[in-house]
């Protein structure tokens, strides 16, 4: 949260801790898996570990905040998303209410009807679905329409020096706006600076992610 600083989220994330060249970061091992077809087996395991994450901090009775996991186009077609999903939270005691699912950019470029009706039966399902990447790569505006989102992630990447561009605070603006009128909320990724921070509170967007905080 920008108001209060308090943590009221995360997105996993994943890194790969190689016995020998130590700390990879995803660029280094995520494209070979995804070229290869084997990024849902990944996936899979990611979404299970935060489970069992989830699991073991109720568990110890210690505090939790909503976590996002992605799911990319294969995984859409690799898996049943709605029995996996709530076979994890079965096995593992998991409320959805703290599992939120992220779709990310590339699962809007093929079989559109699939992940409408994906999406639909997850809502439907109990879980909240956040729209990753909003502005950039495909017709952003046309997918808002069509499916039914609970959460916009903006990066601001894609509205670089937004806080020195008159239009890129415009169209920053009219995306918070209009995601209170269509009921979503926004998260502006890649908030890095304490000025970046400001200027989200001042445009009404109040949840922020980014090294600024972690």
């Amino acid at each position: 949260s920008a108001r209060t600083r308090k943590i009221i989220g995360v997105e996993v994330l994943v890194r790969w801790n190689h016995p020998t060249q130590g700390l990879l970061m995803p660029n280094s091992f995520i494209p070979i898996l995804e070229s290869s077809g084997f990024i849902y087996k990944l996936d899979y395991y990611v979404w299970e570990k935060t489970c069992e994450y989830i699991h073991q901090r109720m568990m110890n009775h210690e505090i939790i905040v909503p976590l996002s996991v992605n799911v990319s186009r294969l995984d859409i077609y690799q898996y049943n998303l709605v029995k996996v999903f709530n076979d994890l939270c079965k096995k593992y005691q998991v409320p959805k209410k703290y599992l939120e699912i992220e779709i990310t950019e590339s699962a809007y470029s093929e079989n559109f009807v699939q992940l409408v009706e994906t999406i639909s039966q997850l809502r439907g399902s109990g879980f909240r679905i956040l729209m990753d990447d909003f502005g950039s790569g495909f017709s952003s505006l046309n997918i808002l329409k069509e499916l039914p989102f609970d959460i916009i992630k903006i990066d601001l990447a894609f509205l670089e020096h937004f806080d020195k561009n008159n239009k890129a605070e415009k169209i920053l603006k009219s995306v918070i706006q209009m995601a209170k009128r269509l009921n979503m909320e926004v998260i502006a990724e890649g908030v890095e600076t304490k000025r970046q921070e400001d200027f989200l509170v001042e445009l009404g967007c109040n949840r922020a992610q980014g090294y600024r905080f972690a």
